[in-house]
C-alpha cells in the first residue's frame, strides 16, 4: 500500500495502487531496483515492473495526477512468453 501526501499542504491522497486487493502489483522491496519514478515538478508517475492479475501484463505504467487522483495515461507491456529466452 502506499499513499501520496502533498508537502506543502500535508494533504493525503490516495495512490494509483489503491491498496490491499488491487490488480496492479509493484516491488517496492529495499533490495530491487528502483521501481517507481516521480519528481517534485510532475504529475506524472511511472511504474516499471509493474503487472496486473496473475501478473501475465508486466510492463511500465504511466500514471497522471490531476484534480486530487491518478489517471492511467499510457502503458507499455513486455512479452514474457521468450522471457529468459536468447
Amino acid at each position: 500500500m502506499m499513499a501520496v501526501v502533498d508537502a506543502v499542504t500535508g494533504k493525503v491522497y490516495g495512490s494509483p495502487i489503491p491498496g490491499v486487493g488491487t490488480d496492479l502489483y509493484v516491488s517496492t522491496d529495499v533490495m530491487s531496483e528502483k521501481q517507481i519514478d516521480f519528481r517534485p515538478d510532475s504529475s506524472l508517475m511511472v511504474f516499471r515492473n509493474a503487472c496486473r492479475g496473475a501478473r501475465t501484463e508486466c510492463g511500465v505504467y504511466y500514471f497522471n495526477f490531476k484534480n486530487g487522483h491518478f489517471d492511467l495515461v499510457k502503458r507499455v507491456l513486455v512479452d514474457l512468453t521468450n522471457a529468459g529466452q536468447k
